[in-house]
């Protein structure tokens, strides 16, 4: 029987509290390849999907459901999803019904046969998964031979400028506040060689593309947005209001002559296609 590590429990716990972070925080951005604009940074993973095509699409880490729901536009696609949250899932069911499948379970074991899946798509969950390597593998293994695999995950959590200024509080508030850090997967994905590495055994054609989601807002803006990540979100309310201080305070200097700061998501798509021999 699987037992949870500190950094699933924090996941589940987080998102039972705050079901729906994710698209809040996503959803409604545009999002930019070089000068290719798509709707969103969900919209990167389904332009990839052809149209017309019956095929089956499973979402690892779906959350409340905001890409299937996207994909439920196209009556051809199968759609399956899965969460370790159950509260992200009770949205998901409400956004999209029984149009899709979905599982509480974990991407590391799916309930899923064999070579059943056209494609696999995640959108900012593979990172925070543990043994992204078994992920990748089960992903593999439920995909048919020239499915197609996809994530967007992240690459740099601000920005601009701003970036350097929140990484440089936040080390020095998370001593102050004795907070212990959470080890997500997500490190493995930091560099292009581990990334190749990963996808060598089972995949084949792996593309990396660097996605940008850029806004212009207010200090106070920021804030809030940022109160809505994992960042902040272990404070305790003393510790955040202290931190909101300090931020406020030496953000305001990057504002541009409009009181706004240019910012915004780094983002990353890695994008692969299942080898044709499934014992590879």
């Amino acid at each position: 029987m699987h037992t949870n590590s500190t950094a699933e429990t924090y996941l589940i716990d987080f998102h039972d509290r705050c079901p729906g972070a994710t698209s809040q925080a996503f959803g409604d951005v545009p999002a930019f390849f070089g000068k290719q604009r798509y709707d969103s940074s969900y919209a990167c993973l389904t332009a990839l999907i052809e149209e017309g095509r019956s095929q089956t699409t499973l979402d690892l880490g779906c959350g409340d459901g905001h890409l299937l729901h996207l994909l439920a536009r196209r009556p051809e696609l199968r759609l399956i999803g899965v969460d370790i949250s159950s509260a992200e899932l009770a949205k998901a069911h409400k956004r999209v019904g029984d149009v899709a499948t979905l599982c509480n379970t974990r991407a590391q074991t799916l309930p899923v046969e064999s070579g059943t899946v056209d494609v696999v798509l995640s959108h900012m969950a593979l990172m925070l998964m543990d043994d992204i390597p078994q992920v990748i593998g089960e992903s593999a293994r439920v995909l048919k031979p020239g499915g197609l695999f996809s994530a967007v995950v992240g690459r740099r959590f601000l920005l601009g400028p701003v970036y350097d200024l929140f990484a440089r509080l936040m080390e020095e508030q998370v001593h102050i506040n004795g907070i212990q850090p959470i080890e997500f997967g997500g490190s493995i994905l930091r560099t292009s060689e581990n990334v190749s590495e990963l996808f060598t055994r089972s995949f084949t054609s792996l593309a990396i593309c660097e996605i940008d989601v850029p806004f212009n807002v207010s200090a106070q803006q920021l804030w809030q947005m940022l109160c809505a990540t994992y960042s902040i979100d272990r404070f305790s309310p003393q510790g955040k209001i202290k931190f909101r201080d300090l931020f406020l305070h030496e953000a305001s200097s990057l504002a541009n002559s409009d009181g706004l700061i240019k910012t915004g998501w780094g983002l990353r798509r890695i994008t692969a296609t299942r080898t044709a021999d499934l014992t590879a």
